[in-house]
């Protein structure tokens, strides 16, 4: 038997009033200290880290309206944490060509030369 959403839900903000760690969609969520804190990848390929201030709510001390604004990205968090990037390339590594830098490959000088004028 499939439960009903708002079943789903109201257990989320019952583990999260536990002080456990949740996920939401592609996001962990964990409450601590006054904040929700919540981790996951961006439709850019960062990794990033919000926190939010916790507004008090029906749903086990949360408010369901907060976490609607945060995941559809209306909400601003109190500062955020951009943990790693997929698109980042490591040291050495150029971003033009691709290729690190014992491999760079150099494009040829244009000919000097007068041969076909």
């Amino acid at each position: 038997m499939v439960k009903k959403y708002t079943a789903l839900t109201q257990n989320m903000f019952r583990h999260l009033a536990r002080g456990e760690e949740v996920q939401y969609g592609t996001f962990r969520v964990k409450a601590t200290d006054e904040k929700l804190v919540v981790r996951g990848v961006m439709k850019d390929g960062q990794e990033v880290e919000l926190h939010y201030r916790v507004r008090p709510g029906k749903e086990a001390g949360f408010s369901k309206e907060q976490f609607k604004s945060i995941f559809a990205f209306r909400e601003k968090p109190i500062f955020s944490v951009h943990l790693r990037s997929r698109r980042a390339k490591p040291f050495g590594q150029d971003d033009t060509t691709g290729e690190g830098r014992e491999g760079r490959r150099f494009l040829p000088r244009p000919s000097t030369s007068s041969k076909g004028a």
